[in-house]
């Protein structure tokens, strides 16, 4: 899927969001704005940045591993 089927209004979005943290996150934010969809970043100042905007779909490598060892808990409590 390419940026042209990611309604206006979602750029439009995303740009206003990311204009003071990093403009080529832009694509990023709009697509998860798109698909309702969480994003994985290392870039700290672009999650606080839009943390601080109220932009709760940012993952960073850290939540990512709190969710896997989260899983593997439930996983082996079942056995």
């Amino acid at each position: 899927m390419s940026g042209i089927h990611i309604p206006e209004i979602k750029w439009i979005l995303a740009e206003n969001m990311v204009k003071d943290i990093d403009n080529k996150d832009t694509p990023y934010i709009a697509f998860s704005l798109f698909f309702r969809c969480k994003i994985w970043s290392g870039d700290k100042a672009l999650r606080k940045g839009l943390e601080n905007k109220g932009f709760k779909n940012i993952l960073s490598t850290e939540d990512l591993f709190d969710y896997r060892e989260k899983k593997r808990k439930q996983v082996s409590g079942r056995q």
